[in-house]
């Protein structure tokens, strides 16, 4: 038994949930089968005892102790942030190697840091081996729950790869794909790669344009038009991809639009080389009356869809930013209850919700809610153009000038 005063405590004199991590992780590798978590917890409390006032001081804000609390949410952050604990089925878990190597190598003391070490050297280990065993073979894989992409072991498909020039072999190309498991977009753009013949059916948004470059928000991917579609949050990073302008002169920023195209593999050579997917080949490009409305981009996401696309190859984002096309008129947004904001109109204006007004104004007027919108349009000289407060006119306004 460990006395729990020699360990770091709250202020109610419990100790903390960080105390419980290498606990957790030694008695869960003496059992020698599956275990539910109030039994695990049970078997905590009786390893860590505390003094009955203790034991049941209550957390005010649920029917549990904050004991039971603490060690609830030790095992919690071993399941979900490192993997040194497990799902057998619904209600019992296991140790996974993971967490024994964590416990093998620091301890009962040990930080979630340590297991975070723990599992970096483990996954490299198991990737050792999974290359071992499936080398040059045809299979396709997911390695593991925690990887969201995917792995090919064919050497056709090793040389399918657009290199740009740069030296690729086969086990570095097996590596490449090891390190792209965090790019979301580009793992559904994967799935059409793998799965339907590199084939896909989209649907995005124009919001900026370059002189050989569009960038497309709000991103949808389906197999085939009719299809069960992925759609990623508007705004967010995954939703935006770079294509080739050359097929889209004839549309402009705001434009919803439908297309086919090709998906094919291409190295992304950095510090850490990466295999990523993009577009190529658009073909029946149509414009559809409705797709959901871009908010304003932020410069630095629509600089990191650049960087991570194979055109980053080519030229850096600066020349873009210099490229962008952009219009010698401002759009004025004045809210009745908050302030005003100037955007470039080639941008789509924010829907204005109260939690957004509340972010981007911290001040006094930031508690009250904006119940109506203006929209004005001014020229270079800051001469009033239009005004209305009906977005949908607005936007009619902007295109026809």
């Amino acid at each position: 038994m460990i006395d729990y005063k020699t360990l770091k405590l709250d202020k109610n004199s419990i100790p903390v949930k960080q105390m419980y991590y290498g606990i957790v992780l030694e008695l869960a590798m003496k059992e020698k089968e599956s275990w539910t978590k109030p039994y695990l917890i049970e078997k905590v409390k009786k390893e860590v005892p505390l003094p009955p006032e203790l034991s049941a001081f209550k957390n005010p804000k649920s029917k549990n102790t904050i004991e039971y609390l603490h060690i609830d949410n030790a095992i919690r952050g071993l399941i979900r942030t490192e993997n040194a604990i497990k799902h057998t089925d619904g209600q019992h878990y296991v140790i996974t190697d993971v967490g024994k190597r964590a416990y093998k190598e620091n301890g009962v003391h040990l930080t979630m840091r340590q297991v975070f070490y723990a599992r970096i050297a483990q996954e490299k280990e198991d990737w050792e081996e999974l290359k071992k065993e499936k080398s040059e073979t045809n299979t396709l894989i997911r390695p593991s729950d925690r990887y969201e992409g995917y792995i090919s072991f064919s050497k056709d498909n090793w040389k399918k790869v657009q290199t740009f020039g740069h030296k690729l072999t086969y086990h570095e190309y097996l590596d490449a794909q090891k390190n792209s498991d965090i790019i979301w977009t580009h793992n559904d753009l994967a799935r059409l790669y793998f799965f339907n013949n590199a084939q896909g059916y989209f649907k995005g948004t124009i919001v900026k344009i370059a002189k050989e470059h569009i960038l497309l928000d709000n991103l949808v991917i389906s197999k085939a038009k009719g299809n069960k579609e992925v759609r990623h949050n508007e705004g967010s990073p995954h939703s935006l991809i770079w294509l080739k302008r050359e097929d889209f002169k004839d549309y402009h920023v705001g434009d919803c639009l439908s297309f086919t195209a090709q998906v094919y593999p291409y190295l992304q050579d950095k510090k850490r080389p990466e295999i990523n997917y993009a577009l190529a080949t658009p073909k029946h490009i149509s414009k559809i009356d409705h797709h959901h409305l871009s908010p304003k981009k932020d410069i630095m996401l629509s600089e990191g869809a650049w960087n991570t696309s194979p055109f980053s190859e080519i030229k850096p984002y600066s020349k873009i930013e210099e490229e962008l096309e952009k219009d010698n008129y401002l759009v004025k947004v004045t809210y009745t209850a908050v302030e005003s904001a100037e955007i470039i109109p080639g941008d789509v204006i924010d829907t204005g919700k109260e939690k957004n007004i509340k972010y981007r104004y911290r001040d006094k007027k930031s508690k009250q809610i904006a119940k109506t919108k203006v929209y004005s349009v001014y020229d270079e000289s800051k001469k009033l153009l239009f005004k209305t407060s009906d977005y949908t006119k607005l936007r009619e306004y902007l295109v026809n000038l």
